[in-house]
């Protein structure tokens, strides 16, 4: 978990990467589960309300092969990319408080642990920050549950 302290920007594409993000990072403690509404609060352990962005990598463990969906609820801005692939995108600031991204879909041939990306961002207000998904043979959205992320 990497922290960018005083983002004020309105789109993800303004996150600091490479050699940069490594110099104005601010490390954080490893989170158990990407589904938070904070309100008013710190976001995680950042050391602030508003106005940050964040980076998780990490894993994400599929249990059985086939259809994936996934979406996101957040409160400003959510990219999730799965084993390299972007699969969510909505990184620009909108206004209206929290919203669901689109539907993604990942089809997993072999189950497993594949490598996971998130970033996001909270100018001012309240914050959430929610990753559902649908399994393969059930009808609605659950969060994902703590035991499917991991920490690199």
């Amino acid at each position: 978990m990497v922290y960018f302290r005083s983002f004020k920007f309105k789109k993800l594409d303004l996150l600091p990467s490479g050699d940069y993000a490594k110099q104005v990072g601010r490390p954080g403690k490893p989170i158990a589960s990407l589904n938070h509404a904070f309100g008013k609060q710190e976001v995680y352990d950042s050391g602030q309300k508003e106005m940050i962005g964040m980076r998780f990598t990490g894993l994400i463990h599929f249990e059985n092969t086939g259809q994936y969906a996934l979406q996101a609820m957040s409160n400003d801005g959510i990219r999730v990319h799965i084993d390299g692939r972007r699969v969510i995108d909505d990184g620009k600031w909108q206004k209206g408080g929290d919203r669901l991204s689109h539907e993604a879909f990942v089809d997993i041939t072999t189950a497993g642990w594949y490598p996971l990306q998130v970033e996001y961002f909270q100018l001012k207000g309240t914050s959430t920050i929610k990753l559902m998904w649908r399994t393969p043979g059930s009808q609605e959205y659950i969060p994902i549950p703590p035991e499917a992320y991991a920490h690199q």
